[in-house]
């Protein structure tokens, strides 16, 4: 049976996450081995009474991220072993999933290295998610106009070759809470109770 664990999750930048991580296990989380920039970490914490209540107070997980001006930079997600499903836990990856794209509103770009799953079921989750992967041309200029070509380039080449370890996606920003809130600012309407 799968104990759904009780966590919260923070942001952090860079060094907080190493820092806090090396406190915890004693040891640094494992090293980043990422071509493009991460600067700012999604950490799940554990708070739950009931599973392992001596970790309480640790990080254990973490997704991470680097905004630029028309995208972000998806990347370096690990969840510490005793915390996976393979343990018998859930929720620790799909909520520092939900979070980080709570978190981030704008398109996504990732390299895509499981390090735990294979990858064709890994992808296949990931697809269910909204991720495109390595998309054709035509797909891109169509979904997603604001990555710049020399960044699509450099994912290309990247993964050049990697067929069957690892591969590259895009995904698109989910606007629709946006969108809504647009159409209730530009409505003319009588404020209430003031």
């Amino acid at each position: 049976m799968t104990h759904k664990l009780q966590i919260e999750t923070f942001e952090f930048p860079i060094d907080s996450i190493e820092k806090e991580w090396k406190e915890a296990w004693g040891s640094p989380p494992p090293k980043r081995t990422g071509s493009y920039p991460i600067t700012h970490y999604i950490v799940a914490v554990h708070i739950d009474d009931e599973y392992r209540p001596e970790d309480k107070g640790k990080p254990i997980g973490y997704l991470g991220y680097h905004r630029e001006r028309d995208f972000v930079w998806y990347g370096d997600a690990f969840v510490h072993p005793e915390f996976r499903s393979s343990a018998g836990v859930g929720g620790v990856y799909s909520t520092l999933v939900h979070d980080r794209d709570v978190a981030n509103s704008k398109p996504k770009i990732a390299g895509l290295r499981p390090r735990a799953t294979p990858l064709p079921e890994y992808l296949a989750m990931q697809q269910t998610k909204g991720w495109v992967i390595a998309p054709d041309d035509e797909t891109i200029s169509r979904d997603f106009p604001s990555f710049p070509k020399v960044v699509i380039n450099m994912m290309r080449k990247k993964y050049l070759g990697q067929e069957g370890e690892a591969t590259w996606a895009l995904k698109k920003y989910d606007d629709a809470f946006d969108k809504t809130w647009m159409r209730i600012t530009l409505k003319d309407f009588e404020p209430v109770g003031e």
